[in-house]
């Protein structure tokens, strides 16, 4: 028979192993939680940075529509494929750059954004895989609280920044394009203002 006091012991070891399996299973289910969140935060990041790429796509296809004006030699073959590629570039050719000089100027920082968009994409890159690397571990139901929930905090505050660094560089590349939409004029402006003094009134 048992004493009491091994009884105890008895019961005490049940209660502490019953605790240890409780919050292992509170872990496991934190440590899915995560991981799911992560995916669906990359699939997010994913079509973040396809917007930017579009936006970049965009500001190309602007300065190659000038500077196809600015050489004058687009032949009759190219201005049909030009005319097959819908109203965008019929729009471009209808339109002047009304200030050359601020159009060099944005050339040269956008440049600069898409340096600064592809290094960014390189650093991201490397902190996504940093954070995939951590949820193929097996050691994560067993490691130490405090180190779970250091890993935790890193991963919300890389989302975070990397989140801000995308809104950042969307935002700069939406306004160089306003700004680069502001240097056109339609080509035929100024003579249809002529023709609307010139016309006599009633």
């Amino acid at each position: 028979m048992f004493t009491k006091s091994q009884l105890f012991a008895t019961s005490l070891a049940a209660s502490v192993f019953a605790l240890a399996s409780c919050e292992g299973d509170n872990r496991t289910d934190e440590i899915n939680d995560k991981r799911e969140s992560h995916a669906e935060w990359i699939e997010d990041y994913q079509e973040r940075d396809r917007e930017i790429t579009e936006k970049r796509a965009e500001i190309d296809q602007w300065y190659t529509g000038r500077e196809t004006q600015a050489q004058g030699t687009a032949t009759q073959g190219q201005q049909g494929t030009a005319a097959r590629q819908g109203t965008t570039q019929q729009n471009q050719q209808d339109q002047v750059v009304s200030d050359p000089n601020t159009m060099e100027q944005l050339m040269s920082r956008r440049n600069e954004m898409y340096q600064k968009h592809d290094a960014m994409k390189t650093e991201h890159k490397a902190i996504i895989d940093k954070h995939n690397s951590f949820f193929n571990r097996e050691d994560l139901t067993t490691m130490s609280d405090d180190e779970w929930n250091n890993q935790r905090d890193l991963l919300e505050s890389d989302h975070d920044r990397i989140e801000e660094d995308q809104k950042h560089m969307k935002d700069e590349l939406d306004e160089l394009k306003s700004e680069l939409d502001n240097l056109t004029e339609n080509r035929d402006a100024p003579a249809n203002q002529q023709n609307q003094q010139q016309r006599p009134r009633n």
